[in-house]
């Protein structure tokens, strides 16, 4: 007894719907890049009599902190993370812009050039294993900085 069997050619897709989602794919990227990149933040200034009490609060914030740090109270690596939390919150509350949760490339995004500067200065004894830096010196600058905001 002979069996007949044939056989059926090979099933293959068609390259078009894969053409098409790889389009839409790259498309709908390049929209999230662009929406990403031109994003603006607007710059609340709160009145002057508010920005003084503002002000005033992280300047004591401030003296508090360097109280702290020279009776041995904090770590010189707590001291640097409090002060950077200190002027992160500052320009929260004058600005509306929640740089709290910027990384430093993020703060160096918006045209805050002063706080980049202080965020940077912080960085490196605030998360290395080795604190360096002078935290006096450091506190003075975000001093000045408090102080002659606009």
């Amino acid at each position: 007894m002979q069996i007949k069997t044939e056989l059926n050619d090979m099933f293959s897709y068609s390259l078009f719907p894969v053409i098409i989602l790889f389009v839409i794919t790259v498309i709908f990227l390049l929209y999230l890049i662009i929406i990403k990149n031109s994003k603006k933040y607007n710059i609340i200034t709160p009145n002057k009599k508010k920005l003084l009490n503002i002000k005033n609060n992280y300047l004591n914030n401030l003296d508090i902190l360097l109280n702290d740090y020279s009776n041995n109270i904090i770590s010189k690596r707590e001291a640097y993370h409090r002060l950077s939390l200190s002027i992160r919150n500052f320009i929260y509350e004058t600005t509306n812009i929640k740089v709290q949760y910027f990384t430093l490339e993020d703060i160096k995004s918006i045209d805050i050039p002063i706080l980049y500067d202080l965020v940077s200065e912080y960085y490196n004894p605030e998360f290395s294993r080795k604190s360096e830096g002078n935290f006096y010196d450091s506190i003075e600058r975000t001093r000045m900085v408090i102080s002659r905001w606009k």
